[in-house]
């Protein structure tokens, strides 16, 4: 076998930066979408020659609200099972070293 090497405060750190990078970009996203003017438009909000919009926009930006919604809740997961992942490893590596 090979000999095996972790970083286990690498993995922290990667897991801090979904966190910090990802997570902050998906909840600024998030809050965009949810604004006023974005989210709230409706199909009074367009001119007659428009009506494909019309109907499609308020369908497309709940979508979009939605996605980034899920897409937010797997990049937090992610980041949580990454510290997770840093921890076990470093306990494990502290047992072996201790024997």
């Amino acid at each position: 076998m090979g000999d095996v090497r972790v970083d286990p405060d690498g993995i922290r750190i990667h897991g801090r930066m979904v966190e910090d990078r990802v997570v902050t970009l998906l909840d600024a996203a998030k809050k965009k979408l949810g604004e006023d003017g974005v989210a709230n438009l409706e199909g009074g909000d367009f001119s007659i020659t428009l009506a494909g919009a019309a109907m499609g926009y308020p369908i497309a930006a709940q979508f979009g609200f939605e996605d980034v919604s899920a897409l937010k809740k797997e990049a937090d997961d992610m980041a949580k099972k990454l510290g997770a992942t840093a921890l076990n490893w470093h306990r494990a590596e502290q047992s072996n070293t201790a024997k």
